[in-house]
């Protein structure tokens, strides 16, 4: 079973120009279960609309990149203190 947060991750992934098979390795399944995820993308996309997959799949992604910037920033202030 593949989580949302994988999800996410292969949409960010495959936007930036990552294979199927460097999807799969870095998550660590299968790359036929990262075609069809992203052939059940497409497919939803098609037929609810691409901002309602947008919507329902990035926004988490914005979300958490945005953690994890407030995180980096935190460390590299860390970094200069010391």
């Amino acid at each position: 079973m593949i989580t949302n947060k994988q999800i996410n991750i292969i949409i960010v992934m495959i936007g930036l120009g990552y294979t199927q098979q460097e999807i799969a390795d870095a998550l660590y399944i299968s790359r036929k279960t990262v075609e069809n995820w992203l052939t059940t993308l497409k497919s939803k996309s098609l037929t609810d609309g691409i901002y309602n997959v947008y919507s329902e799949y990035i926004n988490p992604v914005d979300m958490l990149l945005n953690q994890l910037r407030e995180e980096i920033k935190e460390e590299l202030k860390t970094e200069v203190k010391n």
